[in-house]
């Protein structure tokens, strides 16, 4: 039998309790069985193997820190569009790439700098109808104010949804409820590599 969607992910920390990265379920038995992690906290919902039945992981820490490559992403439209995940800061549309805008949140004409901290994904529609004023003076409001995407961030995956109530303890609340949460690394089935 498969195990249901919302159990199917475990919250790997550190050895330093961050939280590092989302890996399935069947990896954090294997990170246990190898010595690699223990488990720390588990789903209230179980998965027979052979003649056993084994409680699945929701949270587990690793016993060595994750090598993270902590250098900066570089700004371009793409990088916008995908910190942003394609969807227009202002009507919370999804569109593809090439139907998309970047728009500056403090128009350029009155200093707004294209930087990450001012540029954000529009759709057409919506950045002509900001024109050169500000969300407000145009009474439109930003969904997620622009921010640097974190590289190797602690926050959840916008595939991953609402965390898990099981993660809750484990995640600092600023990652919890903070726009911040489309950073996280998902790896489903593989895990990166510790020191």
């Amino acid at each position: 039998m498969p195990v249901p969607q919302q159990f199917s992910r475990v919250l790997a920390l550190d050895k330093s309790w961050r939280p590092t990265y989302v890996c399935s379920w069947q990896v954090a038995f294997s990170l246990i069985a190898k010595g690699k992690a223990k488990e720390e906290h588990v789903y209230d919902a179980t998965v027979r193997t052979g003649s056993s039945e084994l409680y699945i992981p929701a949270v587990i820490v690793l016993n060595k820190d994750v090598k993270w490559r902590r250098n900066k992403k570089r700004f371009s439209a793409h990088a916008v569009y995908e910190r942003d995940g394609n969807t227009c800061q202002y009507c919370g549309q999804v569109f593809p790439e090439s139907k998309l805008t970047q728009d500056h949140v403090i128009p350029a004409c009155r200093g707004g700098k294209r930087t990450w901290d001012n540029i954000v994904a529009a759709c057409l529609k919506c950045n002509q109808r900001k024109g050169p004023r500000t969300p407000a003076e145009a009474g439109m409001t930003v969904l997620n104010w622009p921010c640097p995407p974190k590289m190797g961030s602690f926050a959840i995956a916008h595939s991953i949804g609402n965390p898990p109530a099981e993660w809750l303890p484990y995640l600092p609340a600023s990652e919890v409820n903070s726009d911040a949460t489309s950073n996280m690394i998902d790896f489903g089935a593989d895990a990166p590599d510790m020191d």
